[in-house]
């Protein structure tokens, strides 16, 4: 059957937006005696430590007033906070995050949260019909308001009529559950001198005594009915939440007399003069532990990202590790108000094996055009015979010179991916070149053992980013040109195993947001892979004699356990970009091997090495999945041991790449390799051929797609391309004895997202399917609404149909 091509909305036309429903979930809140009760030792402790730190802040800080940041956390979201703060004189707001709040006999979830509360939510009944009776029933009885809030808390007195009676249970269950919900609240920080502090202390007494606020203050009242806790930002968020305390600890116990490199994140202040000032401070705090600066301060304004890396030696990290133990801050850098968060500097790496096997004959076809594909990974062996003339090199700071001979494997394989796809497949080739930009370099440490390329401990991964897609589209300096300037994709299957999600966004997220923003291109990400040995509870025979579905269920479990450590990688949780996990496929021939045990014995489910999601505020992550490679896993050596250790072999079954070899001094060497790098790889692939078929229909339509809205098609299309496989189905039932239905849907797509990709679904349409596409500009309380007719063949049909739609 020939393809037909895709089709187009006709023009959308603005309509007026629908009045959204009525009936939001609100906190219950405090009395004032109790928030009183509650908040008055707060301040007070603030005040009393804050006094104490001065005095030696003071002595230590030259030229600067001492600060300090202020937590203020609440329950639900406070609207133009930021004003609030920063219209008081001596404060400075700085971030604000989503929290969680547990709830307590002072805050918890209102029980008014709709009209159907009381009809659908605790009675099952869904029938608009007989809602409607019960509803009138309740509110004549003064039970519940107009919208739905219930006017008498305690029901379970109430002597309700017999067409009731038989519901009250129902209905306190569901109060009470309401009630033990976890609260929706937000963190908001903001910088405090003295002066700052004292502000805040007037507002929140003249609250206290009068119920009123001066003019222009008013909005501190909303705040401070909804506080939940005040205090300073200290060493647990700093040093503990991170987990560079435990690290330090581990690294201490390997090596006792070991100097210690880690990063230090900064606060991002508003005045350029106070970061320069913070700079001043944190290079006299850091000489002071006679330790020293290893990189220069990396101010990036764009995302607000200020930070700096350092190496103190093993007796000042004692010190400090010492301190922390004791329950002290006495220490000046622990008092230091301009500390965001110390972090690990272990960035990204990526590790291949070094050997190879044999030769395979490369494509003979055309490359021609401009390139819409850039890769940012490993140095590429680009003399490779299925790679030669079809990468544009662009290696400005000189990282080849780093590689020995035979060392080039991750950006080869990426690349090979890219252009070829899995050589087993024998797909054609991309027609257009692809520019490539190598960020990565050898680890000089990992030879000799586990070889492994990453990015340098005194290098920032944001840094070489940033550079590199400058350079891509702007140029570099006055004399270097823009390099790529059509580019469209950007394929990165690199993570920070240093930074999983956690909460807000990292500035490396923020970065990729904001670069694909400003040039309008869209990357690719790659939601990291959980590259260790797994306990499934079982030895080898007692799996061996398991059923393929008892199999999965306890790798399943065994993954879900893990969901903690297995979070997505930064910058896999960007909200502009797309972040692809793997699926546990290949196209290779073999499936076993010997001594070897396929854990996950069934193509269509996630890759046992996957990441999980989600990403922020519960997005879904990762978004896509792409064949990953099936990954086997060693049996556990003994009958008492149930640990299966994750096989790296370089033979099938797996993705057959490109390589460089050192051993056959052959320049088409090639190995099998996995995981979620090879699926966002494959995706970066789709999308280019995607772009060729947006681009046919630019040509065909002019006025009807821009060139800036290309990017957001890319996106909408390989998204659109996925699908609920019989995996969907596999996972929902393993998980739901211990998953309530409702949550069924979230909680699975933590594992695969929005399902695997099959790319030829929106490459065309056929007979039996359409594929429509619609774009432009729309604002914000604006309304689009797009139409298209029903196909004359199928009206007055009784054809079963399916309509699905991506957004």
């Amino acid at each position: 059957m020939d393809n037909l091509p895709l089709l187009l909305f006709p023009k959308a036309s603005n309509i007026r937006p629908k009045r959204p429903p009525f009936g939001s979930s609100t906190p219950h809140l405090p009395s004032r005696p109790k928030l009183f009760q509650r908040v008055d030792p707060k301040f007070l402790k603030i005040q009393r430590s804050f006094a104490a730190d001065r005095a030696v802040l003071a002595n230590v800080l030259s030229g600067s007033e001492p600060e300090f940041v202020l937590v203020i956390e609440t329950a639900g979201q406070i609207r133009q906070f930021q004003r609030a703060v920063n219209n008081t004189p001596g404060l400075e707001w700085l971030a604000e995050w989503d929290e969680n709040v547990e709830p307590d006999e002072d805050f918890y979830e209102d029980p008014t949260i709709g009209p159907n509360f009381f009809v659908k939510k605790v009675t099952g009944i869904d029938n608009q019909k007989d809602s409607k009776k019960i509803q009138k029933v309740l509110k004549d009885l003064d039970y519940i308001d107009s919208k739905g809030g219930l006017l008498v808390e305690d029901i379970s007195d109430l002597d309700l009529p017999d067409n009731l009676a038989q519901i009250q249970d129902k209905i306190i269950e569901a109060i009470q559950k309401v009630k033990q919900k976890t609260l929706k609240g937000r963190m908001y920080l903001s910088m405090s001198s003295q002066k700052g502090l004292e502000q805040l202390l007037s507002l929140w007494q003249t609250w206290k005594e009068s119920e009123t606020l001066p003019y222009g203050k008013g909005k501190w009242k909303e705040i401070f009915v909804q506080i939940t806790d005040i205090r300073r930002w200290g060493v647990n968020e700093q040093l503990i939440e991170t987990g560079i305390l435990k690290d330090w600890k581990e690294s201490l116990a390997r090596d006792s007399q070991a100097s210690i490199k880690f990063q230090l994140d900064l606060f991002y202040r508003k005045s350029e003069t106070k970061r320069k000032q913070n700079e001043t401070n944190i290079s006299s705090l850091i000489h002071e532990l006679d330790g020293e600066l290893i990189s220069n301060f990396l101010d990036m304004k764009e995302i607000g990202f200020h930070s700096v890396k350092v190496q103190l030696p093993s007796a000042s990290v004692r010190q400090i590790i010492s301190q922390i133990n004791n329950g002290k801050t006495e220490l000046s850098i622990l008092l230091f108000s301009g500390i965001m968060f110390y972090r690990p500097t272990g960035q990204a790496f990526i590790s291949i094996p070094l050997e190879v096997d044999s030769v395979h004959e490369a494509p003979d076809e055309p490359v021609n055009g401009e390139p819409i594909v850039a890769i940012l990974d490993g140095v590429p062996f680009n003399q490779h015979s299925w790679l030669r003339d079809r990468l544009i090199l662009d290696d400005a700071d000189e990282l080849g010179g780093e590689y020995l001979p035979g060392e080039r494997k991750h950006g080869t394989a990426m690349a090979s991916l890219v252009v070829h796809g899995e050589a087993d497949s024998n797909a054609p080739p991309l027609n257009r070149p692809v520019y490539f930009r190598p960020i990565m370099q050898p680890n000089p440490s990992s030879r000799g053992f586990e070889f492994c390329e990453h990015i340098p401990d005194e290098v920032f991964y944001e840094d070489r980013i940033a550079r590199a897609v400058r350079r891509m589209f702007d140029g570099e300096g006055d004399d270097v040109e823009a390099q790529a300037p059509t580019v469209r994709v950007i394929n990165l299957s690199i993570g920070d195993r240093s930074r999983p999600f956690e909460r807000t966004l990292s500035p490396c997220a923020k970065l990729l947001d904001w670069l694909s923003w400003k040039y309008n291109v869209l990357f690719c990400v790659s939601a990291g892979n959980h590259p260790f040995d797994l306990d499934l509870g079982v030895n080898e025979i007692d799996f061996n004699t398991k059923s393929e579905e008892e199999k999965v269920q306890i790798t399943l479990n065994n993954m879900s356990d893990q969901a903690s450590a297995r979070r997505i990688l930064s910058p896999a949780e960007s909200l502009n970009n797309i972040s692809i996990g793997a699926a546990h496929c290949d196209d290779s021939d073999v499936s076993t091997l010997p001594r070897h045990v396929d854990i996950l014995p069934n193509s269509t489910l996630p890759s046992p090495l996957n990441c999980l999601g989600y990403g922020f505020r519960r997005s879904v992550k990762p978004e896509i999945l792409f064949p990953g490679g099936k990954q086997l896993y060693q049996p556990p050596l003994t009958n008492s041991d149930t640990v299966f250790k994750v096989t790296k072999a370089v033979v099938a079954p797996g993705q057959r790449v490109a390589t460089e070899s050192n051993i056959m001094g052959e320049e088409a060497g090639f190995i099998y390799t996995r995981g979620s790098s090879n699926a966002t790889a494959l995706a970066t692939r789709a999308t280019a051929q995607i772009y060729e078929v947006i681009e046919s229909l630019m040509r065909e339509n002019p006025n009807k797609i821009s060139d800036l809205q290309c990017t957001v098609l890319l996106k909408t299309l390989l998204v659109h391309g996925s699908m609920k496989n019989e995996s969907y189905q596999m996972l929902k039932e393993c998980f739901a004895s211990s998953i309530p239905s409702r949550k069924c849907k979230e909680f699975i797509s933590k594992f695969s997202g929005y399902g695997p990709v099959d790319v030829d679904r929106v490459l065309s349409c056929t007979e039996q399917r359409a594929t429509v596409i619609g774009c432009g500009e729309i604002g914000q309380k604006q309304v689009h609404e797009y139409r298209f007719p029903l196909p004359p063949g199928l009206v007055n049909e009784n054809k079963w149909r399916r309509l699905i739609i991506t957004l």
